[in-house]
């Protein structure tokens, strides 16, 4: 909505005579500077829904659908800006009749129950704070009535899954919802995220930063535990070797993430949450992908036997976050492989933490074993050796999966 030259302050001049048309105007200028203000500090990821700062209601907002295909939006509580500055500021009485409404697309139901194709539509609210909308309870004494308030337009529209790209919504629109249509019905995607100025905007973000707040101190917990048994059990086999370095950058990542995490993080914009666990696994498989060919694919396989971390799977969760493209238009995407990744690193650093040693494992009936120190100075160089099933005198201690 061009409006920077549209509307402009009126020239006030001593003498002249007024109506209440130079009022409006000078309204609308003060909103259009107000609006381009706010808008030049805003960008593609810090719009949307608004903090409720010392409010415990949250973002409210139900949607119904209608055999009459119409869709019904009830707003019980609903703050936020657009990415071009525009205020929106809803609630149950601001809206007449309590409720928004829109006529969904008619598709033919035996069409679509032939259709193997799903179809989602982007249910999107739009305001127009130049086009005002009469509102309130009239005075009584005042002659002649009036309603004694105005408020912006709204309504709402649809846009389709192929025509929803991130920077296509406009300057005064906000996706609100989604919908999705399946064998010739509509049904309301209760696990859209709207757009939020930050993570303390709505509550399943804030339950994400929470999790993600308890992942960051296991991973820090667990990374250290793993170093100390390794250098005390002086484990030197590759195995040992390249966990010891992964864990050594997962808690100097740790190290520096998780105090700003539970300080600074809740107050930005949720592509900071999201970025803190791409780094994280960029981190991991940065240092997995070192040592390619150097003993990479034994750990991933021991991993596959002692932890029940699946190899082709660790590898596919790795190169998913890593590769994650963010889109503030449809955040519960990126929350939902968050919280996969998030379960799936807490289960390896967990599992890995409770192994008395590292490298024990049992493949075609060969077993991994480590030597005990010699009273000989001459055999305390030795490391590992592999025997033959069964394992062989006391002095020789084996290592068993369990």
């Amino acid at each position: 909505m061009e409006n920077s030259r549209k509307y402009l302050p009126v020239n006030w001049v001593d003498g002249m005579k007024l109506n209440k048309n130079h009022f409006v105007k000078e309204h609308l200028a003060h909103t259009a500077s107000l609006v381009k203000s706010v808008g030049s500090m805003l960008h593609p990821y810090n719009y949307g829904l608004l903090p409720y700062w010392g409010k415990t209601q949250d973002f409210k907002v139900s949607i119904s659908t209608d055999n009459q295909n119409e869709a019904r939006v009830r707003i019980s509580s609903f703050n936020a800006i657009t990415r071009g500055g525009y205020l929106i500021d809803l609630d149950y009485e601001t809206i007449e009749g309590g409720y928004l409404s829109i006529t969904l697309p008619k598709v033919d139901r035996v069409l679509a129950s032939n259709s193997k194709e799903d179809s989602s539509y982007l249910l999107v609210l739009r305001v127009n704070p130049f086009e005002r909308t009469q509102c309130g309870s009239a005075d009584m004494e005042e002659l002649p009535p009036r309603l004694p308030s105005s408020l912006p337009t709204y309504s709402l529209h649809l846009m389709a899954h192929e025509d929803w790209k991130q920077w296509v919504i406009g300057d005064a629109d906000l996706p609100i919802g989604r919908l999705h249509h399946h064998d010739g019905r509509f049904s309301v995607d209760e696990q859209f995220i709207p757009p939020c100025t930050a993570v303390y905007s709505h509550s399943v973000l804030l339950e994400l930063h929470a999790d993600m707040e308890r992942l960051l101190g296991k991973l820090e917990i667990a990374s250290i535990q793993i170093i100390r048994k390794i250098i005390f059990k002086k484990q030197q086999n590759d195995m040992a070797l390249i966990v010891q370095k992964v864990c050594e950058q997962v808690y100097q990542f740790t190290a520096i993430h998780a105090g700003s995490f539970g300080i600074s993080k809740l107050f930005q914009p949720p592509v900071i949450l999201i970025e803190c666990f791409i780094a994280l696994s960029r981190v991991i498989k940065n240092t997995l992908d070192i040592y390619e060919g150097l003993g990479k694919e034994e750990l991933l396989n021991y991993w596959n036997e002692s932890c029940d971390i699946k190899k082709g799977e660790l590898e596919v969760q790795l190169s998913t976050i890593a590769n994650l493209k963010y889109n503030h238009q449809d955040i519960s995407s990126s929350v939902e492989k968050i919280n996969f990744f998030s379960k799936y690193m807490d289960k390896l650093f967990t599992s890995m933490s409770k192994l008395e040693y590292i490298g024990k494992r049992k493949d075609a009936g060969i077993f991994v074993k480590e030597h005990q120190d010699a009273k000989d100075n001459s055999s305390s160089t030795r490391d590992f050796q592999t025997v033959e099933e069964p394992p062989v005198p006391s002095k020789r201690k084996s290592f068993f999966v369990e």
